[in-house]
């Protein structure tokens, strides 16, 4: 097989990275303009942009190679360079550009016949957003239906808005999500795990099962 020209693996983490970022800010309450400030690179001067992008490739990097990096300290890292740019970008947004990122670069396995290359992915979250949010509670609450569920898992249901508790995830915005609130978030990926080791999945795959707004699937 011939070797890739210097410089397109750049360009293919720039492409993918660019179009997470949309997904990433779009009806958040990061500011409009700020989008092409945090796709500004400069990699002389190192600025907060290069640092947040070179953050979420090196965490990329880690996937493939199976080093099964930690996922939080990615997101802190991201969040404390683009909210220098932009004070609105938070965590919910974090997680969205860096789950993205990693949901494109795992089509690298469709028809792979190496397992490892699918195992090196099992570390991923499942991007969350409003869909994904409503699709995983839901399927969720009809898992908890069964009686031999745990009592730490019908817990997981249970999440605080301000100073109530809830079981309604209604009231739950992904563009809100911050420090102060990532237990959601933690919640949410836990959700996610029980329903995907249900189906022989693993987290990232769910949101491919789960992509069509107009489908039925769980």
């Amino acid at each position: 097989m011939s070797k890739m020209p210097e410089g397109i693996e750049d360009k293919i983490f720039d492409f993918i990275y660019r179009e997470a970022m949309g997904d990433a800010i779009q009806r958040s309450k990061v500011k409009r303009g700020s989008k092409k400030r945090f796709l500004t690179f400069n990699p002389e001067a190192l600025n907060d942009a290069e640092i947040a992008r070179n953050k979420v490739r090196n965490y990329i990097d880690d996937i493939v190679r199976g080093d099964n990096p930690d996922f939080y300290f990615t997101a802190s890292q991201v969040v404390h360079a683009l909210s220098r740019i932009d004070s609105n970008f938070n965590f919910g947004n974090a997680q969205k550009l860096i789950n993205i990122t990693a949901k494109y670069f795992y089509i690298r396995n469709y028809h792979s016949k190496n397992k490892g290359d699918r195992d090196n992915f099992s570390c991923c979250h499942c991007p969350m957003d409003s869909n994904m949010k409503d699709r995983v509670v839901r399927a969720f609450k009809n898992y908890l239906k069964k009686s031999e569920c745990t009592d730490d898992e019908r817990k997981l249901i249970i999440i605080k808005i301000g100073e109530c508790e809830t079981t309604n995830w209604e009231k739950v915005n992904w563009t809100e999500l911050d420090e102060s609130n990532i237990d959601i978030y933690e919640k949410y990926q836990s959700m996610v795990a029980i329903l995907t080791r249900e189906k022989g999945l693993i987290p990232i795959e769910y949101d491919y099962v789960n992509w069509d707004p107009d489908s039925n699937a769980t």
